[in-house]
């Protein structure tokens, strides 16, 4: 059996279990064949090579693991996706005075191709305001609780 779920999938071991019973817990999942997938908005694996070149010429490291902290990837990505609105409401000379409405009206313009690129890669809006074409990492869950990358999909 495969079980197919969102990014907010959790399994749940009081933090007082013993180590025999998540030892146990362990055991009965592997032995049960149970597959766990789900999807991740951020991933180390989301990136574009431009973006890695990009991070390592500006703060060093050598590979993918600075982007390991899903949270600080969406938390940029909400920020910047914020700030360009802004900038775009401001107009081409950054003069333009700005409010939330006009922030609003310059974040629903983010659909039908126009873009903001993201660390978790491209962001475009639907008219209900919801992610649009959004890539995702497929992961698969492991008894022990990590997770292997299994694939990109778009929402």
């Amino acid at each position: 059996m495969t079980v197919l779920t969102g990014d907010d999938a959790v399994i749940y071991l009081s933090a007082s279990a013993s180590q025999d019973a998540r030892q146990n817990f362990q055991k009965d999942w592997t032995d049960s064949r149970v597959t766990v997938r789900y999807t991740v908005l951020g991933h180390p694996a989301l990136p574009g090579d431009l973006l890695l070149d990009l991070y390592h010429k500006e703060f060093g490291g050598t590979g993918e693991s600075e982007f390991q902290d899903v949270q600080a990837i969406l938390a940029h990505d909400a920020v910047w996706t914020a700030g360009v609105a802004i900038r775009d409401a401001a107009g081409a000379d950054g003069e333009g005075a700005t409010n939330a409405g006009s922030e609003l009206r310059m974040l629903a313009r983010l659909n039908d191709g126009e873009t903001v690129a993201g660390i978790s890669g491209p962001i475009s809006l639907g008219a209900d305001g919801k992610p649009e074409g959004k890539p995702m990492a497929l992961v698969r869950l492991e008894p022990d609780q990590r997770y292997t990358f299994e694939s990109i999909t778009k929402s």
